[in-house]
């Protein structure tokens, strides 16, 4: 599997058009880069590194500083590529974002998508491995209403239930973010993240797709498998991923093989390998789950126990 610091043309030719009505040359938008508007336009993805410093050019342009919500507005989830054809076509939106932290962590270095499941709802935190210089944030405003566009498309409702926190101070053009996003902002957050609520996440969605679903599925064992070469834990990985975005009842080992598309005794020999089972994941993710419950809900400890299959609440360990 190709690693890549890439990214898609679609951003570069959102800020394109918007561009030719500004009346920026080519020459400026492309300096010091190795791109032209007709390798743009061929489809392919184009270094990270060009991206940032077409950024940094188009920065220079009236209204510059709203490049990030600029992008946003024009994208959705079908510019990622592959990884967004998932998302698309998972039956929830909780295994789509589950398939983009997935897909990301496989195939992009410069980029982290981590979703953690909790009491409320999930989690999705975005972190940036390689340097964006002076673009972060429109990085990520770029990223909050791409993925408030996917909730929204899924639900057919505006997303206000939400909580987007960024760590940068409101800028200067933050009138904007009223317009733009249905949720509130935090600003001078530790880190970028978006909390979703739970009622919204395992709806089915009406754009489900069963056999492209199951095709990139496929294509992501695949991708786990060929990782092993490079990565000593790619299973693992996956799976404590995957166990992340659930709530309980967490899935089964059969349901897990089944959706990896490999069998039971293959998935148990892959993680054997990498020195740990299923039930060993299954029960770090349980307890973490217990601790939760105890922590920050109401409920009784035999409840608690019952919720996550403990055959004796003694064993919640508390």
């Amino acid at each position: 599997v190709m690693i890549q610091n890439s990214i898609g043309p679609s951003y570069a030719l959102f800020v394109l058009q918007a561009l030719d009505q500004l009346g920026l040359s080519d020459d400026q938008y492309f300096a010091n880069t190795q791109l032209t508007r007709k390798l743009l336009c061929l489809g392919q993805d184009i270094d990270m590194n060009d991206f940032v410093q077409l950024l940094l050019n188009a920065r220079q342009s009236p209204n510059g500083e709203q490049l990030g919500l600029l992008i946003g507005q024009r994208a959705n989830i079908l510019v990622l590529g592959e990884v967004g054809n998932s998302a698309a076509a998972a039956p929830t939106l909780r295994e789509g974002f589950q398939a983009l932290e997935s897909f990301t962590r496989l195939h992009a270095t410069y980029i982290r998508i981590e979703v953690n499941s909790n009491l409320t709802g999930i989690t999705i935190g975005i972190k940036f491995l390689n340097s964006l210089r002076d673009t972060e944030r429109f990085h990520l405003e770029s990223a909050i209403l791409l993925f408030q566009q996917y909730v929204e498309m899924l639900t057919g409702t505006p997303l206000t239930n939400a909580a987007y926190r960024v760590p940068y101070a409101q800028p200067d053009y933050a009138q904007q973010y009223t317009h733009l996003f249905h949720s509130p902002m935090h600003y001078n957050s530790a880190q970028m993240t978006i909390e979703l609520p739970r009622e919204t996440l395992d709806q089915p969605s009406p754009f489900y797709n069963q056999y492209l679903w199951t095709q990139s599925q496929y294509k992501l064992t695949q991708s786990i498998e060929a990782l092993r070469s490079k990565d000593q834990t790619p299973y693992t990985q996956h799976l404590l991923a995957l166990l992340n975005t659930r709530e309980p009842p967490l899935p089964t080992l059969t349901q897990i093989a089944d959706q990896l598309h490999v069998s039971e005794r293959t998935l148990n020999r892959r993680l054997m390998n990498e020195g740990t089972s299923y039930r060993q994941l299954k029960s770090e993710i349980t307890h973490q789950w217990a601790m939760s419950y105890l922590e920050h809900s109401n409920l009784s400890v035999e409840v608690i126990a019952a919720r996550l299959n403990y055959q004796d609440s003694a064993n919640l360990g508390y």
